[in-house]
């Protein structure tokens, strides 16, 4: 909750102690501009404010959801209003690129993964650079004096702004520092496994296409070894790789993550402010039914939080708890709402690139060259972005829902 917001919430604080009397018209207008000018979307009046026998009661709304009750509190979310689900393009470019997926840090830099050795940097002013990686290979260094492998996959930030991302050729997780040292995280150069331990030690068996950080800068990622096993690893701060669901035999089984299972393809994993993890799943890489798995690293335990026969590839929560979700085959972002109420949020399923309020706004993902995505990010406004290649490598955008 911003400042503002609490220097509002104090002054009618103050009309709640009063009774209907002597809560002036000017009194409750003077909030009232405020609050308009804040843009905060209030409804104040005083009817609103008083019963009939004087008393303060509820119904002062907010857009995002909250609601100034009668104990003088908030319940329910706060923070900006809700999105208006306006569709934009952010940034096009028409460098060649083939972006597997997107990131976004504090400052609204953001960096796209691309598939063949590069990572590339759009910052706050639209300035957009090769941020690291060069030539395929393997080697840590800075910028892009650095070399990745092809085929990269996933890409996640922690809370320091440190770019990881899953070099999928070197069967290992590379760490980028904002300065754009890269040095290697976890696995062994070439070797394929299931092992923990500090890198050159631990071993990971590629594709990793799974992959998000918590919020205090621990990488998780899916580990998919084989049909028949799956296992959830995390990586600490100190480069320490661990195996969570020990053998992790592939299946759907719930209940503490040491015992449970993951299914042989998961697509996309995603960590909300509360250090849940959401992972998309699926039986057989584009089978009848996907599943959104919930990990809480609270309790530890694992849930199957929704399925649906809607091919979904994508997701990411905001600070409300709602998953955006992205279908590159329906060329639709959905919403998943903390009721679990599952709807078309934005795009009509065409694959065209239109922009507009969501419902007649158009994306077109299922022609785009990477293997999975679309890539999708939140920054801390709840502004999605999205990444939308359309015609080859020479037509890249990121798709703003604001």
């Amino acid at each position: 909750m911003d400042k503002r917001r609490e220097e509002l919430y104090d002054q009618m604080e103050e009309l709640r102690c009063v009774d209907q009397n002597t809560a002036t018209e000017k009194s409750i207008k003077k909030i009232k501009r405020k609050i308009k000018k804040d843009k905060y979307n209030m409804s104040l009046t005083k009817s609103a404010l008083f019963n009939t026998k004087g008393l303060f009661t509820k119904s002062v709304n907010f857009a995002a959801g909250g609601v100034f009750t009668s104990s003088g509190k908030v319940s329910g979310p706060s923070g900006p209003p809700a999105l208006s689900d306006i569709v934009s393009t952010y940034f096009s470019t028409t460098t060649p690129t083939f972006i597997n997926d997107i990131a976004i840090d504090s400052n609204l830099n953001i960096y796209l993964l691309d598939r063949y050795h590069i990572i590339w940097k759009l910052n706050s002013s639209l300035t957009f650079t090769q941020f690291a990686g060069s030539n395929s290979g393997y080697l840590d260094a800075t910028g892009t004096s650095a070399q990745f492998g092809d085929d990269m996959k996933a890409i996640t930030i922690d809370p320091s702004g440190n770019i990881f991302v899953s070099d999928t050729n070197n069967n290992c997780i590379r760490k980028i520092t904002p300065g754009g040292v890269v040095t290697t995280v976890a696995g062994t150069k070439g070797t394929n496994g299931n092992t923990g331990g500090q890198p050159g030690t631990s071993q990971i068996t590629s594709p990793v296409v799974a992959m998000t950080s918590d919020t205090a800068g621990n990488i998780y990622f899916i580990n998919n070894i084989s049909p028949v096993n799956v296992t959830l690893c995390k990586i600490d701060t100190a480069n320490n790789m661990t195996i969570l669901n020990g053998a992790g035999t592939a299946g759907q089984n719930n209940g503490a993550i040491s015992g449970a299972q993951f299914l042989s393809f998961s697509q996309y994993m995603k960590c909300d402010k509360n250090n849940n993890l959401y992972l998309i799943e699926n039986t057989t890489g584009g089978g009848a039914t996907y599943y959104i798995r919930k990990i809480s690293l609270s309790t530890s335990t694992v849930t199957t939080l929704f399925s649906t026969s809607t091919p979904i590839s994508s997701l990411v929560p905001d600070s409300y708890g709602n998953l955006f979700i992205g279908s590159r085959t329906n060329n639709i972002i959905y919403k998943l709402d903390t009721s679990l109420n599952f709807s078309a949020f934005a795009g009509t399923g065409a694959p065209s690139t239109l922009n507009g309020p969501g419902a007649s706004a158009q994306f077109n993902f299922s022609s785009s060259n990477p293997q999975f995505g679309p890539g999708i990010t939140v920054d801390s406004n709840n502004k999605i972005y999205i990444t939308e290649q359309t015609t080859g490598p020479n037509n890249t955008n990121i798709r703003l829902i604001s």
